[in-house]
C-alpha cells in the first residue's frame, strides 16, 4: 500500500488526514471523549468512512495510529475472524504502516536486550508514531522479546504515558475541501456564496478568508 497506492515509500507519513481524503477516503473529525478513538465504514459498497476523534487531549500519535488502523478495517477482508483477532491484525496493519520494516531494521540493527527511551523518541519524533506503537513493532519483527515488551510496558505506564502528546509536531488536518470550494468558486462551478454557506461562513468571511482582494 505504501508503495502502489500511496506512493511513498518508506518515507514518513506527513499528514495521514489529507494523504486518505486524497484517495477519496472521506475523513470526518469529532470531538469527543478521549475514551473514543475511531470507526469506519463503507457507505453504498463504494464510499469508504473514517471517523477519529480531534479532541485536543488525545495525542497527535494515537490519532495517526486511529486513523491508519480504521483504513486497515476498510482495506483487509478481516471477516472470517473474530473481533480480538481483527482489531490485532488493524494495530499490526496500522504499526506497519507508520513504521517500514526496513527503517526499523536499520534503527534497531538487529536482535535487541535493550532499547532506550531516548533512541525511540527519536523515532517517535520523524515517524510520529508513538513509543509503544513502536515497541509493539519490534516484537512484530522479533527484534525484542516478548519479557522484554513487558518490562518495558511497566516502564511506559509509569513514567512515559503521561507525556505522549509531546514529542512529534506534525500536522493532522485536512484543506482538501476548502481547496475544492475555491476551485469550484474559480471555474463558476458554484458562486461564492454557496461556498460560503457550504463551509458555514457568512459570504465576507470566506471572501476575506479564501479569496485574493482584486478578484472579489
Amino acid at each position: 500500500m505504501r508503495e502502489d497506492v500511496f506512493q511513498i515509500g518508506n518515507d514518513p507519513i506527513y499528514n495521514i488526514y489529507e494523504l486518505l481524503e486524497e484517495k477519496n477516503i472521506k475523513v470526518m473529525p469529532t470531538d469527543v471523549d478521549k475514551a473514543f478513538s475511531g470507526m469506519s465504514t463503507i457507505i453504498d459498497n463504494e464510499i469508504g468512512v473514517i471517523v477519529f476523534n480531534c479532541n485536543k487531549e488525545v495525542p497527535k500519535v494515537r490519532k495517526r495510529f486511529t486513523l491508519l488502523h480504521e483504513l486497515g478495517h476498510l482495506y483487509m477482508n478481516l471477516s472470517d475472524f473474530d473481533e480480538k483477532t481483527t482489531e490485532k491484525y488493524c494495530d499490526a496493519f496500522a504499526g506497519a504502516m507508520l513504521l517500514p520494516e526496513e527503517k526499523l531494521m536499520e534503527y534497531f540493527g538487529g536482535k535487541r536486550d535493550v532499547v532506550y527511551v531516548k533512541e525511540l523518541k527519536l523515532i517517535k519524533m520523524y515517524f510520529g508514531i508513538s513509543l509503544v506503537a513502536i515497541m509493539h513493532r519490534a516484537k512484530s519483527l522479533n527484534l525484542i522479546s516478548d519479557h522484554y515488551l513487558k518490562y518495558f510496558y511497566i516502564k511506559y505506564n509509569k513514567f512515559y504515558k503521561k507525556d505522549e502528546s509531546e514529542g512529534y509536531d506534525g500536522v493532522e488536518e485536512s484543506n482538501r475541501f476548502i481547496q475544492l470550494l475555491i476551485r469550484a468558486v474559480a471555474q463558476e462551478i458554484i458562486s461564492t456564496t454557496k461556498a460560503a454557506a457550504l463551509n458555514n461562513q457568512i459570504l465576507g468571511d470566506f471572501r476575506e478568508q479564501f479569496l485574493d482582494a482584486d478578484s472579489q
